[in-house]
């Protein structure tokens, strides 16, 4: 790469970011405006482990050429909560800075999008936390019918008069505290890191119903790591 090209000013990076930022919204703002459809608008709000709300705005449109888009329009803050009338205001401030206002066909009274994610999450969480005395229920008539006592198991150990759910369930006990430790200790989490050259544990979550998943099937791979980690560091 020659003198010319590589950018050694923090000032010059973060200008041309912004120009290619600027350059590239307005090319969004013409596709928006020329399209042969109207704009149908979807939002979806994420509260991030550092506590902060924010809210995506998306459109989905046919373009001139009759191909099918989708854009992200905006990644806005939630400063003042999720609400309606919170969401509301971006959402109208994202179609006006596009100049799409008279183009939508949204309506967020007429057409209440349900997140499948979030419907499946709450069933997975229920099931496997036993947070919901019927997901027990139907956990414990499983086994019987595929004559295994192995999710007999786990029900039964999940279906305890405090209702903790996974914690009473050891393997995922000890997964859980192995992943917060490693999260908390930047120590750790690098000596972990240079044992399982760059892999890790997936952390577990209660926003996303395949979080589990990815736990248990990541520490499947890294059992040799583990046990080294934890004989080393009594983890």
């Amino acid at each position: 790469m020659t003198s010319d090209t590589l950018l050694t000013s923090s000032a010059t990076v973060r200008s041309s970011i912004t120009a290619t930022f600027k350059q590239k919204q307005e090319h969004l703002k013409n596709m928006l405006q020329s399209a042969k459809s109207r704009i149908h608008i979807t939002t979806d709000t994420w509260h991030s482990p550092s506590s902060t709300e924010l809210q995506a705005i998306n459109a989905h449109f046919v373009d001139e050429h009759g191909q099918l888009r989708k854009a992200l329009l905006n990644l806005a803050e939630l400063e003042d909560g999720h609400s309606g009338r919170a969401v509301a205001k971006h959402v109208l401030q994202a179609l006006a800075f596009y100049g799409v206002k008279g183009k939508t066909s949204w309506n967020p009274v007429d057409n209440r999008l349900r997140c499948l994610g979030r419907i499946i999450n709450l069933a997975v969480q229920a099931f496997l936390f036993a947070r919901n005395e019927e997901a027990v229920a139907e956990a414990e008539r499983q086994p019987q019918r595929c004559k295994t006592d192995i999710d007999l198991e786990i029900a039964a150990g999940s279906i305890k008069e405090d209702g903790r759910g996974w914690s009473t369930i050891l393997p995922l006990q000890k997964l859980h505290t192995l992943t917060s430790r490693l999260d908390r200790s930047d120590k750790l989490k690098l000596q972990f890191g240079k044992l399982a050259k760059g892999r890790t544990i997936h952390a577990d979550n209660e926003t996303r119903w395949n979080s589990w998943y990815f736990t248990i099937d990541s520490a499947l791979k890294l059992q040799f790591e583990i046990a080294v980690q934890r004989s080393d560091q009594a983890l």
